[in-house]
């Protein structure tokens, strides 16, 4: 799935830019609003903080937790066996 996020104006006035896309891949949009950020930090909490699921991918982040606790541990225990043998 394709996703793209846009910052629409003010007034919401979707009509006009979905008028230049073709009726095909019209049928396959599906529109989120997302309340007002004040910053971009606001904003980027707001699509990952589960909000939106086909934007947060918790697998991905499960994955690399999983990876990331095994590469450091394989560090830690090598470093360990190097020093006190």
């Amino acid at each position: 799935m394709a996703m793209l996020f846009v910052l629409w104006p003010k007034d919401g006035a979707t009509d006009a830019v979905l008028a230049t896309v073709n009726e095909d891949a019209r049928r396959g949009i599906l529109l989120r609003v997302y309340p007002v950020a004040t910053e971009r930090a606001h904003f980027v909490s707001l699509v990952r903080d589960g909000r939106d699921p086909n934007a947060t991918r918790w697998r991905r982040g499960v994955v690399r937790c999983v990876l990331g606790g095994a590469a450091i541990g394989c560090t830690t225990a090598s470093t360990l066996e190097l020093g006190f043998g």
